[in-house]
Parts: structure tokens; sequence; C-alpha cells
């Protein structure tokens, strides 16, 4: 029995067969938000990136600091040079001091090598864990403990 058009295999080589639909793939990307603080004193404002929402003295990156008036470019300067980029857009970070950042490229922070990763392994986040008990690490919170 004779196929529908759109059904038939094209020869290798040929040209796709612009009938025939094509079937789309759905990548899932899973990014990491992070909080950056603005402290000010004077006219310095100090950009620091929290590691963990929960302890504020657990930091990413050694604190930048920017001189002179804060605008957004130069917060988004000031975060860039540390590997992030700003996602809380259109709100008034600057005069409330914080802004929410993430950094996709490598997404997960490991506090005890100080590198970024694309995952973190099972290994990395018992070590986390154990360096860090109240820390709020990605992946552990529906584990299962050993027996």
């Amino acid at each position: 029995m004779s196929r529908g058009r759109a059904e038939q295999s094209a020869a290798p080589g040929a040209p796709p067969n612009p009938h025939q639909h094509s079937q789309t793939t759905i990548k899932e990307t899973i990014v990491c938000y992070y909080t950056t603080t603005i402290c000010k004193d004077g006219d310095r404002h100090q950009v620091v990136t929290h590691w963990d929402d929960h302890d504020p003295n657990r930091f990413i990156y050694a604190p930048v600091t920017v001189t002179g008036e804060m605008t957004e470019q130069k917060l988004a300067d000031a975060v860039a040079s540390q590997g992030f980029r700003i996602v809380s857009t259109g709100s008034d970070n600057i005069g409330r001091g914080w802004a929410i950042v993430k950094r996709p490229d490598h997404r997960f922070y490991d506090p005890i090598s100080g590198d970024w990763y694309s995952f973190l392994s099972n290994e990395q986040k018992d070590a986390i864990t154990a360096k860090y008990p109240g820390a709020d690490v990605p992946g552990t919170h529906n584990r299962h403990p050993e027996p």
C-alpha cells in the first residue's frame, strides 16, 4: 500500500520535505538566582553577591566598590565583572539596595572549591552540606537520608 506524500521517506542527502512535520525539541534549562546587595557609604557603593540568602556573610566574590553616583549601568558592570547578569529589571533596585542576578553559563557555585559548575555532583553537595549545615544547597531538598 502506498504511503501519503508527507510520510514518504526521502533518499539520503535529499532536501527535507517541507510538508513533513518536524519534531520540536525542548531543552530544559536550570538557572540559579542569587541576591546582590548594594551598600552605600558616602559616594562609595559596595556590591556583594551572596551565595546563601540565609547568611549574608557567605558571599561568592569579594565585594566590588563603585565610586560616584550608582546607576543601573554601573551596577550591571559591577556584577558583570563577577560573571553575573541582572535579571530583576524594571524595579528600583539601586534605591532599595539589592538586585537579583544569575549566572547561566556555569549555574552552580561550590564554595569549598571556589569554582562554578554546570552541575554539582552528589559528593560536592554532601561536602557543602557538611561544611555549611544551614545552607540552601540546590538539589538536596528532596534527597532521602541514607539508611
